[in-house]
């Protein structure tokens, strides 16, 4: 009996060792996971995927950097600027009470001056952007510390206006740190590099550097860029179909009515009635065509189509140009025998699409001579349609669906003339919605050449990309420092393609976005 109770002793003892011994077992395996997580984190991290933060605008407005955002008083539209355009430096701890515009490039500036300064003479500085003399005059308003302003013009109705934000607000307010982007490192490791793709890479001058852009040049090819398109060893680049959906960029949108129109000041009245009869909607977002019997109502936009990027606020280095690829997004109902449509014209080429939504028919003539025809279910009532020219194509959809894809071969590769008509015929066609926006703008210019033609000199294209190189622009043009400038990149200095956009701020504020 003594043995068996020594037995159960002895069987206890090894019991309890052995519940015991569990807890430096559990914890020694969940460090274990901890540390197994952080090394597969890391190789992911290495060699598969990666998230990149967008410092600057040179890729907006696909991509944005450090922004703010801000409201229109006159339409309501809201637009990212660039904080490089702010009169106070973000975070600064001193007031301002002296302000200035700069008369070459635009670009405002706020700083403190002594109370003599302003009794001494006239106060000016020196702009970091071009150079230029801005004459400095004193601020009935003084601005407080922390605080910022700048004059921005709205991409919508080009509405000049004072923001003003509050960087101390950080990261809840105004200003947003940029993009986040993810990039896969193994796409080009197994894979070729396609023209159009979003590529991160490391900066020829300072590899430890890493750049964003994208690509438009492969080894061996050459390149040109004439009126905003780009063109490789003497073809058109036509972007695919997907990437150009993703590149359109806002020109106007009725759907923000203004408050002042501008008819009769600098930027004028956004529209000019050429034939028939026209009256805005009840709700002001839209407006009623009313044709002549047996002729055609007409109203043109009546602004520029330019490559004026609203991001950069006024910092279009050299002026805008006009742009000849442009697009119209038509929310429209008319009842029977009306039909609707789109004049795109240029220099040597004036294209008329016309929509007839209850007998399915789209007709195009160019110049007055057909052109092309294209079919599709017959809708009535409301109908979304799409006209667009973008790299010597033009395209037509119809509630979403693509009918009508014909490239051509322009006339002309200047541009000094860029016209958008609204047109209807056969009764009442009521536009309910009109978006205009425009194509990607090539330039064949640098911003500051002064300073960076150590590359290439006065003249960059056309341009054969050596061997092994790859050449990458930025999409936005006018601010924008690439290839252009410090010439191609080595294959190796490719570090993967961009696939997505996340914003991970906030619970509330959480975006994904593929990228094209």
């Amino acid at each position: 009996m003594n043995a068996a109770r020594d037995a159960r002793t002895d069987a206890g003892s090894q019991a309890a060792t052995r519940e015991g011994g569990a807890r430096p077992s559990w914890l020694r395996e969940n460090l274990e996971a901890i540390v197994v997580a952080v090394v597969l984190a890391l190789l992911i991290r290495q060699y598969v995927t990666e998230a990149f933060v967008i410092p600057t605008g040179s890729m907006a407005p696909t991509l944005l950097g450090k922004h703010v955002e801000v409201r229109c008083p006159n339409c309501g539209w809201r637009q990212p600027v660039t904080v490089n355009v702010l009169s106070r430096a973000v975070g600064s701890n001193a007031p301002a009470n002296a302000a200035g515009t700069c008369p070459g490039c635009g670009r405002r500036y706020a700083v403190e001056l002594p109370e003599d300064a302003f009794h001494a003479g006239t106060a000016t500085i020196r702009c970091r952007v071009c150079g230029g003399q801005v004459r400095l005059e004193p601020l009935a308003d003084p601005i407080e510390k922390g605080d910022a302003r700048t004059l921005v013009q709205c991409g919508n109705c080009r509405y000049r206006y004072e923001a003003h934000v509050s960087p101390r607000l950080w990261p809840l307010g105004d200003v947003s740190r940029g993009d986040r982007i993810l990039v896969n490192k193994q796409s080009y490791r197994f894979g070729s590099v396609h023209r159009y793709e979003i590529a991160v890479f490391k900066f020829p001058d300072e590899p430890s550097e890493n750049f964003i852009k994208r690509i438009v040049g492969l080894p061996g090819e050459t390149l040109d860029v004439k009126a905003g398109d780009l063109w490789v060893n003497g073809k058109v680049a036509r972007k695919p179909l997907s990437v150009q959906r993703s590149v359109w960029q806002p020109v106007y949108d009725t759907g923000y009515p203004e408050k002042d129109d501008g008819a009769g000041t600098e930027r004028g009245a956004p529209w000019r009635d050429e034939a028939g009869s026209w009256r805005p909607t009840e709700d002001r977002r839209g407006f009623v065509a009313s044709p002549p019997e047996g002729g055609l109502a007409v109203r043109a936009y009546a602004r520029p189509i330019d490559n004026w990027t609203p991001y950069n606020v006024f910092t279009n280095a050299g002026g805008t140009e006009l742009v000849r690829d442009a697009r119209a997004v038509l929310d429209v109902h008319c009842d029977p025998p009306a039909w609707f449509g789109v004049e795109l014209e240029t220099d040597d080429d004036r294209f008329r699409v016309r929509i007839e939504p209850h007998g399915g028919r789209v007709v195009v003539e160019r110049d007055g001579a057909p052109f092309a025809e294209a079919s599709f279910a017959p809708r009535p009532g409301a109908l979304q349609c799409e006209v667009a020219r973008a790299d010597e194509r033009l395209l037509v959809r119809v509630a979403g669906d693509l009918v009508l894809a014909r490239p051509f071969t322009a006339d002309s590769t200047r541009c000094t003339r860029s016209v958008l008509r609204l047109l209807a015929s056969g009764g009442p066609v009521t536009f309910d919605r009109v978006r205009i926006s425009r194509d990607l703008h090539y330039l064949a210019t640098i911003r500051r050449p002064e300073r960076y033609r150590r590359k290439f000199g006065t003249k960059i294209f056309p341009f054969r990309v050596p061997e092994g190189h790859y050449f990458a622009m930025g999409d936005n043009a006018p601010n924008s420092t690439d290839s252009r400038v410090w010439g191609p990149i080595p294959a190796g200095h490719l570090v993967g393609r961009a696939f997505c956009v996340f914003w991970p701020a906030l619970p509330y504020d959480w975006a994904v976005r593929r990228l094209r």
